[in-house]
């Protein structure tokens, strides 16, 4: 049963595989419109990041011609100023149409589906909310990564330093300290991926309820997304692994194969520029294709958190407010 044709009372809360393959269902049951939301979205950001770069360039020129190395460095330092604010203009349209495809997604789980129109209507008043909670979360995950470090850092040494004593009495000094520094990197290794990893998990969809939910800002979208993914993280990595293994074709094909015929050639060679080229404008493309099925995922990951924690009573929530 597709999960359109399916009412909230009867659908209920998901397993990880049914997660990605409602997903799955309803990206291709509406693939023009999610195509093209990706496109728009894709393009803000991109026309976003080429007005920063251009504004730079023209302004520090500008200057630079009129008045020495000086005025065109500070002409440059201007410039990128005044060029951040058409790129997070185009970043928050990025974020806001991101999380549309999300809430599009679940919308229609819960037997309420929306036109894009309609959804982007809902949402476009939160433009600069959507821009505050994506930099609230790269701040999180830097400050995250680099809490992470330390800890791995101590208890990395910590496991290095005794087990490299221990079995240096054992085995000898140098067969130990080897032991001992390898068990304490793997340890430290271990702390920083699994603590991302978790970290990741906890913050993956904190802009559904930010799309969604009628009275929720961008720090309540990270607080939602922390509520509703407790005890969820295991199941949640399941889905995101499924996910990028559907996908992992296309972004081969997109990303990574292209740039082994780049190894073949001569770095800065015309050849070389061209190649690189079209593997950006390819790699952009299968981004545009990818993105949407990400976020029809996060829309149904969503419903089935919320069904799991909160019951399947979901048209009472603020969602029904649009």
């Amino acid at each position: 049963m597709a999960p359109s044709d399916s009412r909230p009372d009867q659908l209920g809360p998901l397993n990880p595989g049914n997660v990605v393959s409602a997903g799955l269902r309803l990206y291709r049951d509406r693939l023009k419109m999610y195509l093209r939301l990706s496109v728009i979205a894709n393009l803000w950001l991109l026309g976003g990041l080429l007005a920063w770069v251009l504004v730079t360039v023209i302004l520090g020129g500008v200057l630079s011609l009129a008045g020495n190395e000086v005025w065109g460095f500070l002409g440059g330092g201007i410039g990128f100023l005044i060029g951040l604010v058409p790129f997070f203009y185009g970043l928050a349209q990025f974020f806001m149409l991101s999380a549309v495809m999300s809430r599009l997604a679940f919308q229609q789980l819960i037997d309420q589906p929306e036109t894009a129109t309609a959804a982007q209507a809902g949402t476009k008043p939160k433009l600069w909310d959507f821009l505050k909670l994506g930099l609230l979360i790269l701040l999180l995950l830097v400050v995250g990564y680099f809490a992470l470090g330390i800890v791995a850092t101590i208890l990395g040494l910590l496991v290095g330093f005794l087990t490299g004593g221990i079995l240096s009495a054992v085995f000898g000094s140098d067969i130990g300290a080897v032991i001992g520094i390898v068990l304490g990197g793997l340890v430290g290794l271990a702390v920083v991926v699994i603590g991302l990893i978790w970290l990741v998990s906890r913050l993956l969809i904190a802009e559904v309820p930010l799309a969604v939910e009628t009275e929720t800002r961008a720090s309540d979208g990270i607080s939602r997304s922390w509520s509703l993914t407790k005890t969820s993280v295991l199941r949640i990595q399941f889905v995101v692994t499924a996910a990028f293994l559907i996908t992992l074709p296309l972004i081969l094909f997109s990303s990574y194969i292209p740039q082994l015929f780049m190894l073949r050639l001569e770095a800065g060679s015309t050849a070389y520029w061209v190649l690189y080229g079209i593997n950006l404008v390819v790699s952009f493309l299968g981004n545009m294709v990818v993105m949407p099925l990400w976020q029809t995922i996060k829309g149904v990951l969503y419903y089935d958190l919320r069904s799991r924690r909160e019951g399947l009573d979901l048209q009472l929530r603020p969602s029904s407010d649009y």
